[in-house]
């Protein structure tokens, strides 16, 4: 069975096929069109039909920064992205015909490395992530806990 994840990040969007032991088919990566949240479905889409074609696919994967609903369905707010009270896993299931599973960035890494990395061999496992903002994920008994990620305000501004 092979399934595609997207990571949705502020510059980049990286996608790939994977199998179901996480091995990597083919890997993509697009600019993203953060300010604009029409064209960045329009990325994802065209990213999920350039990668099927390695295939027949199971499921899509799609994780961002930000805050996304208990459903898994609705991202309320895209750190890095123009995305306010989106419904992205309605319009990408209902554009490319596949189920759609959505979550934060930093949880989906988390289960990630849970599942295929470092944590493989544990039954319990917390994962850091620090970039633009800072998140983690924890994994108690095999399953994924909730951890809300932060935004740091650029140094910039």
């Amino acid at each position: 069975m092979l399934t595609i994840g997207l990571d949705i990040g502020g510059t980049k969007i990286a996608g790939a096929v994977v199998n179901s032991s996480g091995h990597i088919i083919r890997q993509l990566t697009v600019a993203t069109p953060a300010t604009d949240p029409d064209a960045l479905e329009d990325a994802l889409v065209d990213m999920i039909e350039k990668l099927s074609d390695e295939g027949s696919v199971a499921a899509v994967g799609i994780a961002a920064a930000g805050f996304i609903d208990a459903s898994q369905s609705l991202i309320y707010y895209g750190a890095n992205i123009a995305w306010r009270n989106r419904s992205i896993r309605a319009n990408i299931e209902a554009r490319t015909n596949l189920p759609v599973v959505v979550d934060n960035d930093a949880n989906a890494a988390g289960w990630a490395e849970y599942r295929f990395g470092a944590g493989r061999l544990f039954q319990h496992m917390t994962m850091l992530t620090v970039g633009t903002g800072v998140g983690g994920a924890i994994v108690i008994d095999g399953h994924l806990s909730e951890v809300v990620s932060v935004l740091v305000p650029s140094l910039d501004t």
